[in-house]
């Protein structure tokens, strides 16, 4: 019989940080069914096919392996591992997990550190199975799947060791609910915003608040006056279905290939989930600050990527993700921050002018829209 752990003794020896709790659902249960010498993962053929599934880096693959000789000799990773596959492995609906995984911190070891990853990977099969089963291209979990490569370069470039620290995102790719079609990515989601979309001709679009003002398609604070919706259709509402879109950073915005991914979603989600009724595309990143047109000039990529969608004001935004994405971590103070690109010089910038960046919002209705036009920027009210 293979030796009881506690979930608090598992936690202990992978120096894991965050939220224990949400790896408390069926613990005890699943310990006590724990075969002996726990869970061994991918033996090294399999992992090895699965890295190049992945198309993973030489540097990356050899580091799983090692990583993984390091669990299967250590009976509690080896252990912890076990339940955590259990866990993926359960029932999950098209909002995904609900509660965040804790995650490696600096005193975690080679095998902890890189525990999530070797985990996501023994559930690949499974994950193949389930885009088979809606006859979704193998190309497309493929480039899905990238983001693999993507956290891994992202938790070198930030510690300094090879290691894997993204598990809370990579889930998300194992319900499945994101999908990486081209240079985007689009997940199931839910509108959260009291905000509400009303069209009356294809391609239109006005976004309210919850007082009825509207909100200008350029980006900004609703201006006084109550929009009237005689004549028009509510299209969005908070908790509505919406297909929400993410950037992976790999590689330049370029704005006919973001376009091109957004008409692609458009055929894919139909064709491979016709029961999910989605009523808008959303976007929550530092790229959709307005401010980013003025300080960068209207024919950046970036500018051309954001006057595409209707923005809007996003409640209690910052600007973590613009610190994280431009420079790699926030600088205090921030003349301290490098100013060696264009952008990086930008944003610096601004702040010495005396702005503040923070995230911004996007809305894209499919009824009538076309990428390339800003469309939305033509509409008068």
């Amino acid at each position: 019989m293979a030796k009881y752990f506690t979930l608090d003794e598992l936690i202990q020896r992978s120096a894991f940080t965050g939220n224990v709790e949400a790896l408390a659902p069926g613990y005890d249960e699943r310990e006590r069914r724990t075969p002996s010498g726990g869970c061994h993962l991918l033996d090294e053929g399999g992992l090895g096919k699965a890295a190049d599934f992945l198309r993973l880096a030489a540097p990356y693959a050899d580091a799983l392996l090692s990583a993984a000789r390091s669990v299967r000799s250590d009976e509690a990773l080896s252990h912890l591992a076990w339940h955590c596959q259990g866990l993926l492995e359960e029932p999950v609906n098209e909002k995904g997990y609900s509660a965040a995984w804790p995650t490696p911190s600096p005193e975690s070891d080679e095998g902890a550190s890189t525990l999530w990853a070797l985990v996501l990977l023994g559930a690949l099969d499974g994950l193949k199975a389930r885009y088979r089963e809606r006859a979704i291209p193998e190309s497309i979990l493929i480039d899905t799947l990238s983001d693999f490569q993507v956290w891994m370069d992202h938790y070198k470039a930030t510690t300094g060791r090879l290691g894997f620290g993204q598990v809370n995102w990579l889930r998300n790719h194992f319900v499945p609910r994101i999908f990486r079609l081209g240079r985007l990515q689009f997940a199931f989601e839910h509108f959260p915003f009291e905000l509400r979309a009303f069209h009356r001709k294809p391609g239109s679009l006005a976004l309210v608040d919850g007082a009825g003002r509207l909100v200008p398609a350029a980006g900004g604070a609703p201006g006084a006056k109550v929009f009237d919706p005689s004549g028009w259709t509510e299209v969005v509402h908070q908790g509505c279905p919406t297909l929400g879109i993410h950037i992976p950073a790999s590689g330049p915005l370029d704005p006919v290939a973001c376009g091109e991914s957004i008409h692609a979603a458009f055929a894919f989600f139909p064709k491979y989930f016709p029961g999910y009724d989605w009523k808008a595309m959303t976007c929550v990143s530092w790229l959709l600050d307005p401010q980013l047109e003025k300080s960068l000039g209207p024919d950046a990529n970036l500018s051309r990527f954001l006057r595409e969608f209707y923005l809007f004001p996003v409640p209690g935004a910052n600007d973590n993700q613009l610190w994280e994405r431009v420079f790699g971590r926030r600088y205090d103070p921030w003349e301290e921050a490098p100013t060696d690109t264009s952008l990086r010089r930008a944003v610096i910038a601004h702040l010495r002018a005396g702005g503040k960046w923070a995230n911004g919002g996007g809305l894209i209705v499919p009824e009538g829209y076309r990428w390339g036009g800003a469309m939305y920027r033509e509409q008068a009210f």
